[in-house]
């Protein structure tokens, strides 16, 4: 994990001059700038360790793990993380961090919704011989 952290860091374009010596002569300051994204991969990384959470969870549910305490914790259909105080989040105080009674950034928040009929998303796959073989590959 720290090695990954440290690489992703690396690779993080936080200047202009650090973007321009990574894209070639051709590519326009313009794009150069837009290729700068300071604070990136710590946006990024929070969401990595929940999905890896989540799916720890998922393979272990029901069984005796150190992880069975979670299985009532994240039971929502899906999570959001709120990571700036920016579109959506705009509305959140600047005080809330700290705070637990309010909203607030740097916290995933559960989404306990229903599952719409009509969205293809949301729709259980269905179950087919075709599709079965094709995920096992025959």
């Amino acid at each position: 994990y720290a090695d990954a952290s440290m690489e992703a860091a690396a690779e993080e374009m936080s200047s202009f001059r650090q973007a321009r010596e990574a894209n070639p002569p051709y590519v326009g300051d313009d794009e150069v700038k837009a290729t700068i994204q300071v604070g990136l991969s710590s946006d990024i990384i929070p969401i990595s360790n929940m999905l890896v959470k989540l799916a720890l969870v998922e393979l272990c549910r029901g069984k005796d793990s150190a992880l069975a305490t979670l299985e009532t914790d994240l039971e929502a259909p899906f999570y959001m993380w709120a990571n700036r105080r920016e579109q959506q989040f705009a509305g959140y105080p600047a005080d809330g961090f700290q705070r637990f009674d309010k909203p607030a950034i740097l916290r995933w928040y559960p989404m306990m919704i229903e599952r719409k009929s009509d969205c293809k998303t949301c729709q259980d796959m269905e179950v087919s011989e075709e599709n079965v073989d094709f995920f096992a590959g025959k």
